[in-house]
C-alpha cells in the first residue's frame, strides 16, 4: 500500500497558473491533513502568492514540517528579477538542497542577487508588492471611464 502513495505533492494553491483558481482555506487544511496522515511532502509553488490583496495562508504555514515553499520575484515584483527562493521543512533537507544545487546548477548572476537582496532590505520589494495588486484595479477604473 505504501508504494501506491505519491512521493510528493506539487501544488500552486494561490492564483494557479493557468486557471487563476485559489484554493480555499478548507481545502488547504484538508490537503495538509491528508499529506500529514500519509507522510507525503508538499511542494508549494507560490509564484503569485503576493498578488492577492487578501492573501490566504500558505501551505507552508499550515504544515511547516512537511512543506517545501518556493517563491520568487519575477511574477509578483519585477519580471527581470529571475531569482527564486526555497524554504525547506527542516535543516536536513536544506543541507541536501544546498549540496544538490551546488553541484548541478549554474549560479544566479551575482549583480542580480545583490539587487534583489537590496530590494528586500531597503523595503522596495515590500512597497512594490503592496502596490502591484492595486494596479489592475486602477486600470479597470480608467477603462470604465472610456466612451463605449
Amino acid at each position: 500500500m505504501k508504494d501506491d502513495l505519491p512521493k510528493t505533492l506539487y501544488l500552486n494553491p494561490t492564483l494557479n497558473n493557468s486557471s487563476t483558481a485559489t484554493m480555499s482555506m478548507e481545502r488547504r487544511e484538508a490537503v495538509t491533513q491528508i499529506a500529514r496522515r500519509y507522510g507525503v511532502p508538499i511542494i508549494e509553488d507560490d509564484a503569485y502568492g503576493r498578488l492577492p490583496i487578501q492573501r490566504p495562508p500558505t501551505l507552508a504555514s499550515i504544515a511547516p514540517g512537511l512543506t517545501f515553499y518556493i517563491t520568487g520575484f519575477a511574477k509578483c515584483l519585477d519580471a527581470g528579477l529571475r531569482i527564486a527562493f526555497i524554504a525547506a521543512p527542516n535543516a536536513r533537507y536544506t543541507a541536501r538542497i544546498a549540496a544538490t544545487m551546488g553541484t548541478t546548477m549554474v549560479m544566479a548572476s551575482p549583480p542580480l542577487l545583490r539587487l534583489t537582496t537590496r530590494r528586500i532590505h531597503d523595503g522596495t520589494a515590500r512597497a512594490a508588492s503592496h502596490g502591484i495588486p492595486q494596479e489592475p484595479r486602477a486600470r479597470q477604473e480608467l477603462a470604465r471611464e472610456l466612451p463605449a
